[in-house]
């Protein structure tokens, strides 16, 4: 986020470094935070998504002070293993791996916004998103093919 870089850990922690010199800031653990099985992390300079591969969950930290903000999670997210976060301050874009979905969040909430299911998107396996600004792009790991569609 150009003042933090955040690494996900495969010992359920996250760790906070210093962008501009490396150093470590701190590391966040499990027990603290509900990560389980962290498997990515983005941030957007206000917020720090962690999308939780075995919780079936995306935890949200402050990124200017680490502190838990909230852990999303539930029916209605349809989280299926997300594996990839991405937001541009207005919307998140969590990658849904097994559930062939991607789950749209409001930034400024963590509410959902929609679920894109992957028979409307062709998604097979969709393992890494990334959003310009302006479209969203999901990496089909199971297809070997690129989804882009209109962010919201």
């Amino acid at each position: 986020d150009g003042t933090h870089v955040w690494v996900a850990n495969d010992d359920n922690s996250v760790t906070e470094l210093s962008a501009s010199t490396g150093a470590l800031v701190k590391v966040l653990s499990a027990l603290s935070y509900d990560f389980i099985a962290p498997d990515a992390v983005d941030s957007d300079g206000t917020h720090v998504w962690v999308a939780n591969y075995l919780g079936n969950s995306v935890t949200e930290l402050s990124a200017s002070t680490g502190t838990l903000v909230q852990v999303v999670s539930g029916r209605s997210y349809r989280f299926d293993n997300p594996v990839a976060a991405d937001s541009d301050g207005t919307n998140v874009w969590v990658a849904n791996g097994d559930g062939n979905s991607v789950t749209e969040l409001s930034a400024s909430s963590g509410t959902l916004v929609k679920v894109l299911p992957g028979s409307s998107y062709h998604f097979d396996y969709p393992d890494a998103v990334d959003c310009d600004g302006t479209n969203v792009w999901v990496a089909n790991g199971g297809g070997q093919s690129l989804t882009g569609f209109a962010a919201s």
